[in-house]
């Protein structure tokens, strides 16, 4: 017994689940009256679509209702509970299809037994959890390692796309945050030369005057300093954007 009564803009009745235990009580409930009623209409039918049969159907349905109201009672509930659970959770890029299949199993064995509590419904209800919990565990761990070695090898070959990443997960509050210690590696990594061993150096004279370095800038040198100009870089002391 399902069938749900609006007796309010906020208020919903809804009959109470069916009980066993009050079967005789249910039948007793039942309108005799009534159902020898729907018994001769049923009679007098002249063929299966006269259009009295929805009449009928409804009366049948009337019965029954009212007999579980008087049984197993109502309850109120408010409609914006129910519009609660129609709101989606955001996407989780690590709930992956077997997390998917694993908790539409949990579902169905949390129903079963929400309807028929035995030992046997029980033991699969936790079954199921208990394979639902594992499929997360599992798919949130390798999906940690897949961002884990994607970090690194961006860090290595684009560190453009690095930061990207980082600035997206530091917006999205539900993702995984980066380890601080894949920034301090990062960082390391930056600030070490490892070309120090080949360097050559050599000794400049200091005091000689650079006749190249005097020369008078001209205007094809600063036109083609400006076209080497790399977009989307942020300006130097002189506040000139790129």
């Amino acid at each position: 017994m399902s069938e749900e009564r609006i007796i309010s803009e906020t208020e919903l009745v809804k009959i109470k689940k069916w009980d066993n235990l009050k079967k005789t009580y249910y039948i007793e409930n039942l309108n005799d009256e009534t159902i020898e009623q729907v018994n001769n209409d049923l009679c007098l039918l002249s063929q299966e679509a006269d259009p009295n049969i929805n009449e009928i159907v409804k009366n049948i349905s009337d019965i029954l209702k009212e007999a579980a109201i008087k049984t197993f009672g109502t309850y109120a509930i408010k409609t914006k509970k129910l519009s609660n659970r129609s709101k989606r959770k955001p996407f989780q890029p690590w709930f992956v299809t077997e997390c998917k299949t694993a908790r539409k199993a949990y579902r169905k064995r949390k129903r079963t037994y929400r309807n028929n509590k035995t030992d046997e419904t029980f033991t699969h209800l936790k079954d199921a959890e208990r394979n639902y919990k594992r499929k997360m565990n599992l798919s949130m761990r390798n999906y940690r390692e897949k961002m884990k070695n994607e970090i690194k090898n961006l860090k290595t070959n684009n560190p453009k796309e690095y930061w990207k990443l980082l600035n997206t997960k530091q917006n999205d509050k539900k993702s995984m945050p980066i380890e601080i210690e894949n920034l301090f590696n990062f960082f390391k990594d930056l600030n070490m030369n490892n070309d120090n061993e080949d360097s050559e150096f050599f000794d400049l004279d200091t005091n000689e005057s650079n006749e190249k370095l005097n020369e008078e800038i001209t205007l094809d040198e600063v036109e083609k300093a400006i076209n080497m100009l790399k977009s989307d870089k942020a300006s130097a002391n002189d506040e000139v954007v790129n």
